[in-house]
């Protein structure tokens, strides 16, 4: 009643064999004390045949005697052992660890489980001969020496090397740290399998480095916001440092141009776990402003608490001035077309004024007063006139005759003019270069140039100031171009104007060639001075670009493509225009009332006049009279067939 049901057969096996091989049988079991509690016990049992009698009966019978050694003790520390190596082998196969001992004087290695599984041998003993081929090649020698100055020196090595394991043929990294111990004559030493550790390194290295020299601004902030990284880019965007930046918060870039409620938006989306991406509009170190578009990621620790914040940020500055830049260049393209269509129609109707002006005026018995009513109403549409060839020179539809012209002689002249009707307190000083380049151009729509820039700066400086005119040459390379896509490559003459006067603030400068946009009071400016400026750059295939601030003063810089050679300037005396020697003229317009004007203005200079209201009707009579006609008079802008 003892002997736990469990091990009742084998305890009948024991006594069984113990009575057939009449020799001490050994076991060990567990039995039950009265108590109920388990004890262990180690059993010598040894059969022990009883003497017979005289005649030869058994009289007491057969006995075994069983020795039994309580052996609880021995049995449960032994199961503490075997449940602590069970631990240990776990933990080093957890840790990816373990350890090994060479006997010096045998050979012999001792390898723990959790070794033997990172050499990948589990199943087979280890010999010193494989520990010394486990390493690649590259390190065995590094290692041999090592193992000879710890057994030389008996000190403590620890050393990192690559080697392959056994079983599938894998390169994993290994750190080794052993020490000799000279009483066992051994080298005991662990054994750690450092390969996912050194990937994690390479990858956080490698994100290091990708953060660093990204192109895009990156910064993260702990929950609350405040900043722990930047990287050199957020540097350079920013002009802060990054010990000027850790510590503090994003909103140290804060422009306030926007309000709190988009912050307010920014801080919910986030918080609540998701992306943010838009635009800002922030201030570096220095006081200037620039534009980013930012996204804003959460970012999560293992057990799913929030713990960062990481922003990446691209500047768009430069794009949206390039935006900018190709905006205004087509809002003055679609200005300058809307402007010439009306300029050209409005001038057809300026012209029958004037001819039938002309017409009556050549009646010479016409009253004093009418004459000089006539008069007025011929001043009015001149001065119409002139307005419409401002429109027509900003739409670029008047023709251009260019010649080569050295830009220094125009500015020279220009300034000499300037003097007699610029203020004395305004100082005119002049900059110009030794070897400037030759333009294609005209002199005196160069010279008009000059001149409306200088008189909008001499209004800029009612109290005196400073007007300069510089000339230099410049290249513009592929690079400069690239980021600047009005610009072409090449070679330029800059010519800069600026002035010490109120300047203007962004949205001015924005308007300033539009055709009668003007910052003068009423009855001091058409608004068409720089709107002629504009047209007159853009015939001669140049280019115009407006630098200005408020109580800083306004630059225009004009770039003119530069020529090789200067040819001398042709100037042509104003002639009457001759008479005609009857010949044949073909007039071409669709305004009937221009027409007749012109005609009777044709054939009172002794000229023969065919009239063609269309292009159709025009090639129909050149093809009847093509003998006789000696010059066209066609308008160029006609509905269905163009003049051209």
């Amino acid at each position: 009643r003892f002997i736990a049901p469990e091990n009742l057969v084998r305890w009948h096996e024991h006594l069984l064999k113990a009575r057939l091989d009449g020799v001490t049988q050994s076991r060990e079991t567990s039995l039950k004390r009265q108590d109920g509690s388990t004890c262990y016990v180690s059993l010598e049992s040894l059969y022990l045949k009883s003497p017979t009698d005289r005649r030869g009966e058994n009289n007491g019978g057969s006995v075994i005697r069983v020795a039994v050694v309580d052996i609880t003790t021995r049995k449960l520390a032994e199961e503490n052992l075997r449940q602590s190596e069970l631990r240990l082998n776990r933990a080093e196969l957890i840790a990816g660890t373990g350890y090994w001992e060479i006997d010096l004087s045998t050979k012999k290695v001792t390898a723990s489980g959790g070794a033997r599984t990172i050499y990948g041998v589990e199943d087979q003993e280890l010999t010193l001969n494989d520990i010394q081929n486990f390493p690649l090649p590259e390190y065995k020698s590094r290692l041999d020496e090592a193992l000879l100055r710890l057994i030389r020196d008996g000190k403590p090595y620890d050393v990192e090397f690559k080697m392959k394991r056994a079983n599938d043929d894998q390169v994993i990294d290994i750190h080794s740290i052993s020490h000799h111990d000279t009483e066992k004559n051994s080298v005991f030493g662990t054994i750690h399998d450092i390969t996912n550790i050194r990937h994690a390194e390479e990858s956080h290295r490698l994100l290091v480095r990708a953060m660093e020299q990204a192109a895009e601004g990156i910064v993260i902030t702990d929950a609350a916001g405040v900043i722990q990284y930047v990287n050199p880019a957020e540097e350079n965007i920013t002009g802060y440092n990054s010990d000027e930046l850790i510590g503090r918060k994003p909103s140290i870039f804060k422009s306030n141009k926007q309000d709190q409620k988009f912050y307010k938006d920014i801080w919910n989306t986030i918080n609540a776990g998701n992306v943010w991406s838009g635009r800002f509009i922030n201030r570096r170190k220095d006081g200037t402003e620039y534009h980013e578009d930012n996204s804003i990621s959460p970012v999560y620790n293992r057990t799913g608490n929030l713990t960062n914040f990481v922003a990446v940020k691209h500047d768009v500055t430069k794009q949206i001035e390039i935006q900018e830049q190709l905006f205004q260049a087509q809002k003055m393209e679609a200005i300058g077309t809307l402007a010439g269509g009306f300029a050209h129609d409005f001038n057809n109707k300026l012209q029958v004024i004037a001819g039938y002006v002309e017409l009556i005026l050549f009646n010479k018995d016409l009253p004093e007063t009418l004459i000089s009513e006539l008069d007025q109403i011929n001043q009015t549409v001149v001065s119409c006139t002139e307005l419409i060839k401002g429109m027509m020179v900003f739409s670029r539809k008047t023709p251009v005759g260019l010649q080569p012209i050295a830009i220094n002689k125009i500015v020279e002249q220009t300034r000499s003019m300037l003097t007699r009707s610029i203020p004395k307190m305004i100082e005119i000083e002049l900059l110009l270069a030794d070897d400037i380049w030759s333009i294609n151009a005209v002199s005196n729509q160069i010279d008009q140039i000059l001149t409306n820039l200088a008189i909008n700066a001499r209004d800029a400086m009612p109290d005196g100031g400073k007007l300069t005119m510089k000339t230099q040459n410049i290249t513009l390379d592929e690079e400069y171009c690239s980021i600047d896509p009005v610009a072409k490559p090449g070679r330029y003459v800059l010519i800069e104007v600026s002035d010490t006067g109120t300047g203007m603030d962004k949205e001015t400068v924005s308007h300033i060639f539009e055709p009668f946009f003007t910052t003068k009071e009423a009855g001091k400016g058409t608004g068409l001075g720089l709107a002629v400026v504009y047209g007159i750059v853009e015939q001669h295939g140049a280019r115009i670009i407006c630098d200005s601030a408020p109580y800083v003063g306004t630059t225009f810089r004009l770039y003119f493509p530069a020529i090789e050679e200067v040819h001398e300037e042709e100037y042509f005396e104003n002639k009457k225009p001759p008479r005609g020697q009857g010949e044949t003229l073909l007039l071409v317009d669709d305004e009937p009332n221009l027409v007749v004007i012109v005609s009777r203005q044709l054939v009172g200079a002794n000229y023969r006049v065919i009239k063609a209201s269309n292009g159709n009707e025009a090639l129909s009579l050149y093809e009847e009279h093509r003998e006789e006609i000696r010059l066209v008079i066609l308008d160029l802008l006609m509905p269905g067939m163009s003049g051209k």
